[in-house]
């Protein structure tokens, strides 16, 4: 089969489970899964552990080219000619949206093929490499100060207001920015060792929700990049999150 979920690399963590199950509760021999280019290598990481998923990389002509988009995504069923495909989202994103109105985008995604949301953190799985995990923590804090970690997105104008994180840090910690050299995968223990994390909307905010950061004070910084129906509720347990969040609105 094909499976064609919405592409974003925060999309992409969020589905894992999703992914997962489809494929257990199906009979494929192979899952072609739709991605990104620039998120191929990834992706690939995190299902380096089932040989039935393979990536399938696509080029698009940016983060909103979804007639692009599709036209690559028809390009490849033709070239593969998958015995089974399945599109979550998309064109007809405006009917989960209808059908789950109190929903973020990616309880929709679950809700769509009847999935409990719950499935997006019992399934999900990454077999993770701590040795590079450890090589980045050294690379970006080799005295191993306190810190906290922050992450915008300034190449596409997303900007943290500095000013209202330095409110928060009285003991004036050290400040570790991500560094878009290295995978988001190995930052796992910069994440977890951090005594507070700031994030926007991001891969960053999907990923550190499979974390352990029970002693990591977490912030969103929300202003920057608003997710739908994401935390008009928040803490552990409700809507899209599993984590006690400090939202900055």
């Amino acid at each position: 089969m094909l499976l064609y979920h919405h592409l974003g690399s925060g999309d992409c963590i969020s589905c894992n489970g999703l992914v997962r199950k489809i494929l257990s509760d199906n009979t494929f021999d192979k899952l072609y899964l739709v991605v990104k280019k620039q998120h191929c290598e990834t992706v690939s990481m995190m299902y380096q552990d089932e040989r039935k998923i393979q990536c399938v990389p696509i080029s698009t002509g940016g983060e909103f080219d979804d007639h692009g988009e599709r036209k690559e995504v028809d390009r490849l069923i033709s070239e593969l000619s998958p015995s089974y495909t399945m599109d979550i989202g998309h064109e007809n994103y405006w009917k989960l949206q209808q059908a789950f109105p109190h929903f973020d985008c990616h309880q929709r995604f679950y809700a769509a093929l009847g999935y409990d949301f719950s499935v997006r953190y019992s399934g999900f799985k990454y077999d993770r490499n701590y040795e590079e995990e450890e090589r980045v923590y050294k690379k970006l804090n080799p005295d191993n100060q306190p810190y906290i970690f922050v992450h915008g997105d300034s190449s596409r104008g997303r900007l943290m207001d500095y000013e209202r994180i330095a409110k928060y840090n009285t003991e004036n910690l050290k400040i570790i920015e991500n560094d878009v050299s290295e995978s988001l995968l190995n930052f796992g223990l910069v994440l977890e060792r951090a005594r507070q994390v700031h994030l926007m909307e991001s891969s960053f905010r999907a990923y550190i929700e499979t974390l352990n950061t029970d002693s990591v004070r977490l912030f969103l910084h929300w202003y920057i990049r608003q997710g739908e129906n994401m935390f008009s509720c928040c803490g552990k347990g409700k809507n899209s999150t599993s984590k006690d969040w400090t939202v900055l609105i």
